[in-house]
């Protein structure tokens, strides 16, 4: 049980330090990228697959992998680190990011129109 603790807070830190890093570049949550790296010099070892999940959703990035995977040679790179814990993120951005963006800002606009309109999902 304490493993899955110290992952969980772990997968938290790692958040964390993904936000302060695209809030530090001024790029939205809701603009997707397409892989982070996160070193797994933790004491217990590497994330599973399911808290690297987790960090992929809440920082709306593709792929989330330990170091010891490579990036793409055309990737654009942007790090942070704290408390021994560090991020990498490619933050270089392309035509299929920057449409996946404007089509996910399109239905949030619509949803906040619905919404100020009163209509609910599934009523006419």
């Amino acid at each position: 049980m304490d493993t899955i603790l110290q992952d969980m807070q772990l997968t938290r830190d790692y958040c964390s330090l993904g936000h302060a890093l695209r809030k530090k570049l001024n790029i939205p949550v809701s603009y997707p990228l397409y892989e982070a790296h996160i070193n797994g010099n933790t004491g217990i070892g590497f994330l599973t697959k399911d808290f690297r999940q987790l960090i992929q959703d809440e920082l709306n990035i593709d792929h989330v992998e330990p170091f010891i995977s490579t990036f793409s040679k055309y990737a654009e790179l942007e790090e942070i680190e704290k408390n021994g814990l560090k991020i990498v993120i490619d933050v270089s951005k392309d035509h299929y990011l920057q449409r996946r963006y404007e089509e996910r800002k399109a239905r949030s606009e619509e949803n906040q129109n619905r919404k100020k309109q009163g209509l609910e999902y599934g009523k006419k």
